[in-house]
């Protein structure tokens, strides 16, 4: 009898451990640590993104897309069209930026902007439609009404940001958020140690203190998510963003 339970035990043993083994692989796997953490939290599970897709077509009847190949197409094109592919810019003639947008004189101009001295001459090369969204680009007052003005930022935006700052900043940020291009997160970094974080803090200020950024905070990930559940209309479908989260510290 005892050798008996003593077998069972050893069974049970051994198949505990081989569990635990699959939920340790499936921790250390990027595509398995999803479905862990709903399984660990006891979330529900998201919907496979669908591979079927509906699309008006310009005769005013619908178009099936029904193959991984032409769905990300269709895709691609409408994030491009989405973005602004085909619209004409006031502000490009010839391939190039009007004179009054240029770097060189865009500084002084800006400046004007802010402070309310835009001059006619300023004014003559923005569209009158458009005057009244520039007009709100003047600086913003504070809390004591005072119009803001350089002088009162200080150093805010050439200062390198200590770990102190960042800490209070990821203390209040939402963790588990869908990371970008790199597959870093909010929580990954909020997890490390104090003196990784001290590097993390030197890296994010180095945009601050220079004036340049690193080239893959610039890659962005761009999701259509459906307004309406099981609805395959291509057209009823909002993008999210999905960026650096570095870039967004």
């Amino acid at each position: 009898m005892r050798g008996m339970h003593a077998r069972r035990r050893r069974k049970w043993k051994t198949e505990m451990k081989k569990y635990k083994q699959r939920r340790e692989q499936q921790r250390k796997s990027p595509k398995g640590l999803k479905p862990y953490i709903n399984y660990v939290l006891q979330r529900p599970t998201q919907k496979e993104k669908p591979w079927v897709l509906m699309n008006e077509t310009k005769e005013g009847g619908t178009k099936v897309i029904d193959t991984r190949e032409t769905v990300e197409k269709a895709e691609r094109e409408f994030t491009e069209t989405h973005m602004g592919k085909g619209r004409r810019r006031w502000y490009i003639q010839q391939g190039e930026l009007i004179r009054p947008f240029k770097k060189r004189e865009g500084k002084g101009r800006r400046k004007r902007l802010q402070t309310g001295k835009m001059t006619p001459t300023d004014w003559k090369y923005i569209p009158k439609k458009l005057r009244y969204i520039y007009k709100q680009a003047r600086a913003a007052y504070n809390n004591k009404g005072e119009r803001m003005e350089g002088r009162m930022y200080g150093n805010i935006f050439t200062a390198a940001i200590t770990r102190g700052e960042m800490d209070a900043y990821l203390a209040r940020m939402r963790k588990s958020t869908a990371p970008g291009v790199s597959g870093i997160r909010i929580d990954h970094v909020a997890a490390l140690p104090e003196e990784m974080r001290e590097l993390i803090a030197l890296a994010i200020s180095l945009p601050y203190i220079t004036g340049m950024g690193y080239a893959m905070w610039e890659e962005e990930i761009v999701s259509w998510v459906p307004k309406e559940e099981d609805n395959m209309d291509i057209g009823k479908r909002i993008p999210l963003m999905y960026y650096e989260v570095l870039r967004t510290d």
